[in-house]
């Protein structure tokens, strides 16, 4: 009370009110506190005369005070010195007030620099702007909101991910009044968050949207297909190879077909526009997914588009590689709207890979657009597949064979094994029904393979007859055998052959090898040492179907090539094509210049047989000679010459 009674005796003195507050006691030996608010009563001369004014029961508020004062105290200091940056803004986007976290958050010395220069929260603050108001909307429709994230603009210009807690602060009549919460720097979890999304939705090598990707974005495709009901909305994707990638990779090495895989995507990217994105799937298959697509012209101009695109070479490492593409395409309305709701995203695939599979085996660089019939036909080859390999397991496949003559002296020079297969329900299959799904699968490997060892165990066997009879004018037969260039890049195909010479113990010099002047082989000068090595084995040669391939004569000083097999439509009209005619005598004379062997084959009537002759030409094969006969009645024929 003394210090109550010194603010009373002052405030008297100087004839002004005073307010005070004190406590006393109660008789009870309780604490009451009081205030009280008074002034002096003066008369004329001013003296005082009494005090008036009032004493109130106050409770314990100058208890409460204190402790909300102590709480206020604890809250600035937390607020000065919290790790998060803390924030009250107003509800049309300024800062009331901010802490140094926030500051040093968005780049800023002071809280006030922060303040001063952020006076636009929604269009300085925010890399997106609408976030802003996405921020105001959700505070209003739910009063708080956690971990909003947006990217933001530091002072510097630089950006940054931040996450954001707030709650909209209301008077008691709920008069929205601020908004007020927390930011947290969020930008290396979000760094983290995209490495990963990255790392499980891309490929690592190209950069482009990986198989997973591709197919979250078919499915919802797919969805708004079967969703529309205005029968508008139509999506398509390609499925892309590149032709004979795998050469590249086998003879110039993983590093330049990374560098190939890269260079495809990039000219692919290149090619599309902002509604088409183009996925890695694997290996070198591409897929590309064009949403939203009003008619079929415009993916057959993208397809037309991506042809052109891969014409000129790709140059990696001073290598120029030329690598062609296939593509298949699938079209949501080549579907009746009655299928769509048994369509599913890998079925979709399926039809795209049926129809590239289509385009690969018509031609090269080339697309195909799948047609509903295209399913039938895809499964009916799957199960000719099937059939195959049971063929090759079952031993099914029989060779035959057709006389090769001398046409000066009208004596059996040898026989070309040619392979049919004896299937079991349709009888004897010749190679046109199988050959090409052969190749396309790589099962011509196994069955070139066969080939190899059935047609050299023959000729062991017809050379072991012919030694052991007692004929003093013995004809000693050549064979030829077809090879693929599958065959040729197979890491088999070396030990193969020697294991097979090995095993028959047949004379090498004996055997002819035949290669499609068409075949790749031609065209990879890192292959050239397979040829050689077939040379070293005393192994004849020859290139088959001369004239109808590349039309390039450099391998034949360039190769270690024996003879040529003359395609059979050359001969087909010689008897009325005068230019046909001039094209194989000129054949045979670069030939006989070269030290080459030559084989007309296709021949059918006299009437060719006498002008090849006349050209001097020395071998023929062909119908007029004999059919491709079963190894018995070949036999027969070879007996028969000796």
């Amino acid at each position: 009370m003394l210090g109550s009674s010194h603010t009373i005796k002052n405030s008297l003195n100087k004839k002004v009110i005073y307010s005070i507050e004190y406590r006393i006691f109660t008789k009870d030996n309780q604490v009451k506190w009081l205030w009280e608010k008074g002034k002096g009563i003066f008369d004329e001369s001013g003296q005082l005369l009494g005090i008036e004014g009032i004493i109130t029961d106050i409770g314990d508020r100058p208890c409460t005070e204190k402790l909300l004062s102590q709480v206020e105290d604890r809250y600035r200091n937390f607020f000065e010195n919290a790790v998060e940056g803390i924030f009250q803004t107003t509800i049309d986007g300024y800062y009331l007030s901010a802490n140094k976290a926030l500051a040093k958050i968005y780049g800023y010395d002071t809280p006030i620099q922060l303040i001063k220069n952020l006076n636009d929260i929604e269009n300085r603050l925010y890399v997106q702007p609408h976030r802003r108001k996405q921020f105001v909307q959700l505070l209003e429709e739910n009063e708080v909101i956690s971990n909003f994230e947006s990217e933001v603009y530091r002072s510097d210009g630089t950006t940054i991910w931040i996450s954001e807690n707030a709650r909209a602060v209301r008077n008691v009549k709920g008069d929205l009044l601020y908004y007020e919460g927390t930011v947290e720097d969020v930008t290396k979890y979000k760094l983290a968050q995209e490495k990963l999304h990255r790392q499980a939705f891309y490929d690592q090598l190209t950069q482009l949207p990986n198989r997973s990707l591709f197919m979250q974005k078919l499915t919802q495709c797919l969805d708004k297909l079967k969703q529309d009901s205005t029968n508008e909305y139509q999506f398509s994707i390609l499925f892309l190879d590149c032709d004979r990638f795998k050469a590249v990779n086998d003879s110039l090495g993983h590093g330049v077909g990374d560098l190939l895989l890269i260079a495809i995507g990039e000219r692919l990217r290149n090619c599309l526009g902002e509604k088409e994105i183009v996925a890695r799937l694997g290996g070198d298959e591409f897929t590309i997914l064009w949403d939203d697509i009003d008619n079929i012209k415009e993916i057959i101009n993208l397809a037309e588009k991506i042809n052109n695109a891969f014409k000129p070479p790709f140059v990696i490492n001073k290598h120029q590689l030329f690598c062609g593409i296939s593509i298949g395409i699938f079209f949501s309305s080549s579907l009746e709207k009655e299928q769509y709701n048994y369509l599913s995203p890998p079925q979709i695939l399926q039809y795209a890979d049926t129809a590239l599979y289509k385009a690969k085996s018509q031609k090269r660089s080339y697309y195909q657009v799948f047609q509903g019939d295209m399913h039938n036909e895809a499964l009916a080859e799957l199960q000719l597949e099937n059939e195959i390999r049971q063929g090759l397991e079952a031993e099914e496949f029989i060779l035959y064979y057709q006389p090769i003559i001398n046409l000066t002296n009208n004596q059996l020079k040898g026989f070309e094994s040619l392979i049919r297969w004896n299937h079991p329900q349709k009888g004897i299959v010749t190679p046109f029904h199988f050959i090409n799904l052969a190749e396309q699968t790589g099962l011509i490997i196994p069955i070139g393979l066969w080939v190899l060892k059935e047609g050299c165990k023959q000729l062991d066997k017809w050379h072991n007859h012919i030694l052991n009879s007692s004929d003093n004018h013995k004809t000693i037969p050549i064979i030829s055998i077809n090879l693929s260039s599958q065959e040729l890049n197979s890491e088999k195909f070396l030990p193969t052959l020697d294991n097979i010479l090995k095993e028959t113990k047949v004379n090498p010099e004996y055997i002819k090898l035949e290669i499609t002047e068409s075949s790749p082989i031609f065209q990879e000068q890192s292959t050239q040492y397979i040829l050689d090595a077939i040379v070293d084995r005393n192994i004849q040669l020859w290139i088959d179907d001369f004239g109808t391939g590349y039309s390039s004569l450099s391998y034949l000083h360039r190769l270690p090539i024996n003879g040529l097999k003359l395609d059979r439509c050359f001969v087909t009209d010689i008897e009325t094509n005068q230019k046909k005619a001039k094209m194989i005598k000129a054949i045979l004379s670069l030939a006989f210049d070269l030290g080459v062997e030559v084989i007309i084959e296709g021949v059918e009537t006299e009437k060719q047989l006498e002008i090849i002759q006349e050209m001097g030409c020395i071998w023929g094969q062909g119908y007029l000679f004999s059919h491709p006969l079963p190894p018995e009645k070949a036999g027969d024929i070879l007996l028969s010459s000796n």
